[in-house]
């Protein structure tokens, strides 16, 4: 089906062509996938959801100019969405250290200061987060966190008490405490190394070894099933 034909449907049109910039974007196919959305109509290439597929494409292949370049004439027509919002934090995150610092700003000192800027917070914080490591700033970015946005700080500990996947160990500590007394432990491991081999004592009691049964394929002389029936028949003919 083509757009002149019946039925065609612009919007189902518009999702196929999005979802094929996806696929060049996942396959490393990055000019195909920057221009199909060149070739997109203006109004529909800065679509929301067009928009975020383009620039969170462009982050996961580290490039910085063309999505801003998409970003800066986004903002000339609209204000961003909270969606898009994270998409150009999280590019800006992965491209260098400097970039990084640039969306350390923008969560620290624009969002919930400027019109139609969103308010920070959990999400962003933790996309800040999930890259602060790479570049050496985990702690300094939690400080800053702590300092100028108390209040997702403490939306953050909360998180890092009860979800496992921001703080396993604390959880794996948690579940000891929990379930189990640490000084025990030892105890526990000296009855176990006594208990053992006295276990493996009464197993050995209990089933002797039986004696070797001659093997099948041998005669009671000691010769071979084969040498035995060549002499019998021998000796039958």
């Amino acid at each position: 089906m083509v757009p002149e034909e019946p039925g065609w449907d612009d919007f189902v049109e518009r999702q196929c062509r999005t979802l094929l910039m996806t696929v060049y974007f996942s396959t490393d196919q990055f000019d195909e996938a920057v221009a199909l959305w060149k070739a997109f109509p203006e109004e529909r290439r800065f679509e929301h959801y067009v928009l975020s597929s383009f620039i969170d494409g462009c982050g996961r292949h580290y490039k910085a100019r063309i999505p801003e370049e998409a970003w800066d004439a986004m903002r000339a027509r609209r204000q961003p969405t909270a969606n898009e919002w994270g998409a150009w934090v999280e590019c800006l995150c992965r491209h260098s250290q400097a970039s990084f610092a640039r969306a350390w700003d923008i969560l620290l000192f624009q969002m919930g200061t400027d019109g139609g800027v969103p308010a920070a917070d959990l999400g962003f914080a933790r996309t800040i987060l999930s890259f602060a490591s790479k570049d050496s700033a985990l702690e300094d970015t939690k400080g800053m966190i702590k300092t100028y946005l108390p209040d997702v700080w403490l939306q953050l500990r909360a998180v890092m008490l009860v979800d496992p996947s921001s703080n396993r160990e604390q959880e794996k500590a948690l579940f000891l405490t929990a379930t189990m007394d640490p000084s025990s432990l030892s105890r526990q491991n000296q009855a176990l190394k006594q208990e053992r081999p006295q276990q493996r004592l009464n197993r050995s009691q209990e089933s002797p070894q039986s004696p070797k049964q001659p093997l099948a394929a041998e005669s009671q002389r000691g010769e071979p099933v084969s040498r035995t029936y060549t002499l019998w028949t021998t000796q039958c003919a």
